[in-house]
């Protein structure tokens, strides 16, 4: 294992500064006395450089997240005016299509019509059924 530098960035994120002291394979390799140079890095805490900046990776990803961020803005920008507009126009006509989030909603929540509400509001009586294979109760409606 050979000793290298490592950079620490702010987010966390950890680069590989140039060599301190190679490893006796890396030694032989260099000595042409080895077929493959070592490819473990390691790092002391001694060699190791915290850094207040983040890596290029998440600032390229930090850019993108702003700008996304910024379009979005702006596009909920544009409905918010639309939709203030398109009400104006319709209290200037007197009718208001839009209601607003305090009055509440114009029609039931449950998907249930009016002329159903009273068959499903109705009582539902249970009787005792006296059967030979002692079924139990069942219910009917009236």
């Amino acid at each position: 294992m050979c000793w290298h530098r490592r950079i620490i960035f702010e987010c966390n994120h950890f680069a590989w500064g140039g060599e301190v002291c190679p490893c006796a394979i890396q030694k032989l390799y260099l000595a042409g006395e080895w077929s493959e140079p070592c490819d473990n890095m390691n790092s002391h805490p001694l060699h190791s450089l915290a850094v207040q900046t983040t890596c290029k990776r998440c600032l390229k990803q930090q850019t993108k997240l702003d700008g996304t961020m910024s379009r979005l803005k702006l596009v909920m920008k544009e409905l918010n005016e639309s939709l203030s507009r398109l009400k104006n126009e319709e209290k200037t006509e007197g009718e208001e299509v839009l209601p607003d989030i305090d009055e509440g909603l114009q029609e039931p929540a449950s998907p249930v019509k009016k002329n159903n509400e009273q068959s499903l509001c109705s009582a539902i009586f249970v009787i005792p059924v006296t059967l030979t294979s002692n079924q139990g109760w069942r219910k009917i409606r009236p």
